[in-house]
């Protein structure tokens, strides 16, 4: 009888920590840096959206071309009215990196499965763009 228990004790233990792994890497899956040459590549041909987490401020005085601007601290207020699939790539940035890895955890906990960490503006090579929107 305590056999019987402690076994159903110890498969059910196995089962909770089963069940709570899986949802972690579904919600967390893998952290993905991207570097400015592959999202270069990725935002040409069409396969990614670049997102700025940066403040309207920042985004005015530099971006990328065609990113969307959305700052860290609405990110969770507005991703689902601005990129309603889940399955769409998108590379984050900010100005160094720190909010473009959180915002990319974020994303991630939110359900996103394809999402990339560019880090910080001040290391892409390429085109810039300045000004209102």
């Amino acid at each position: 009888m305590v056999r019987k228990k402690l076994a159903q004790i110890v498969l059910l233990t196995l089962f909770i920590i089963t069940a709570f792994y899986g949802q972690n890497s579904r919600s967390n899956g893998a952290y993905k840096t991207i570097n400015a040459e592959m999202a270069r590549t990725m935002l040409q041909k069409k396969e990614a959206i670049i997102l700025d987490v940066r403040t309207p401020e920042e985004n005015l005085s530099r971006r990328i071309p065609g990113d969307i601007l959305i700052p860290d601290y609405e990110l969770v207020q507005r991703i689902g009215n601005e990129i309603k699939d889940k399955n769409q790539t998108i590379i984050v940035y900010c100005r160094s990196g720190n909010r473009s890895k959180n915002a990319v955890l974020r994303l991630m906990e939110l359900g996103y499965t394809s999402v990339y960490d560019l880090g910080g503006i001040n290391r892409w090579p390429y085109e810039t763009i300045a000004g209102k929107r």
